[in-house]
């Protein structure tokens, strides 16, 4: 599951340490003390810079950095019409790091990664994952149209997660939905996608029949608006019920 990680006990920590991951982090989550947004960059950098990614070094990595609005306020970008993608950083070509901007009630399509990996930290407000068990490549559209047709896509688990809860997920694991439960506040996420991807499949609500996204764009990058704009994956839907 991609259950929740809101922090690491001491003796996870260690077993971090032990494992050659970030150091720097582990002690960090271990004594309850803040690595800053610049430390937790380059920490990104370092962990990344290789042609595989250690999902327990940047878990803990993610779970270092304590939430400050200053820091990351120049990214964020809000919409009325759907929530918006906001490139951070290229990562040095392994990794993209965007900041997801949340309006009340906004959500994604059901999606999976491309074969990515995908870590979410919650840096303002709550959302929901709602979690669908991966449809086998092998079955073919006819086979999703014909397991989704009488109910629709049903997830398996959900979960609704909070300020500086740290998720992970991929194609293993399952497909996804990310909403914005709440009708009276935003909410902003700090992704990674591991390596970067341009398209991947998202997932009819009720036939379950899968197909190819548009092209991934960003709203702004590096704080400065594009001329893309709007994601065309989003829905501004109703708040999932709790």
């Amino acid at each position: 599951m991609a259950a929740a990680l809101s922090g690491f006990t001491a003796e996870a920590a260690e077993a971090a340490e032990a494992h050659c991951l970030s150091a720097k982090a582990a002690a960090a989550v271990a004594a309850g003390t803040q690595r800053s947004w610049e430390e937790v960059l380059h920490d990104l950098d370092d962990a990344l810079s290789g042609d595989s990614a250690n999902v327990d070094e940047l878990k803990c990595i993610l779970a270092s950095y304590k939430s400050r609005p200053g820091d990351w306020q120049q990214y964020a970008h809000h919409v009325d019409e759907t929530y918006t993608r906001n490139l951070v950083s290229r990562g040095n070509g392994k990794y993209n790091l965007m900041l997801l901007c949340w309006g009340r009630g906004q959500a994604s399509c059901i999606h999976d990664h491309a074969g990515s990996h995908c870590f979410m930290k919650i840096l303002d407000g709550q959302l929901t994952e709602s979690l669908y068990p991966c449809v086998p490549a092998e079955e073919g559209v006819d086979a999703e149209v014909d397991a989704g047709a009488e109910a629709g896509m049903q997830p398996c688990h959900e979960d609704t997660v909070a300020r500086d809860d740290v998720m992970y997920i991929n194609d293993q694991i399952g497909l996804h939905r990310i909403s914005n439960p709440s009708h009276t506040r935003p909410a902003v996420s700090l992704h990674i996608y591991s390596p970067p991807f341009q398209q991947c499949h998202v997932f009819d609500d009720f036939s379950g029949q899968k197909k190819q996204s548009g092209a991934m764009t960003f709203y702004s990058e590096r704080g400065v608006r594009t001329s893309c704009g709007r994601n065309p994956c989003a829905s501004a839907r109703s708040a999932v019920e709790q």
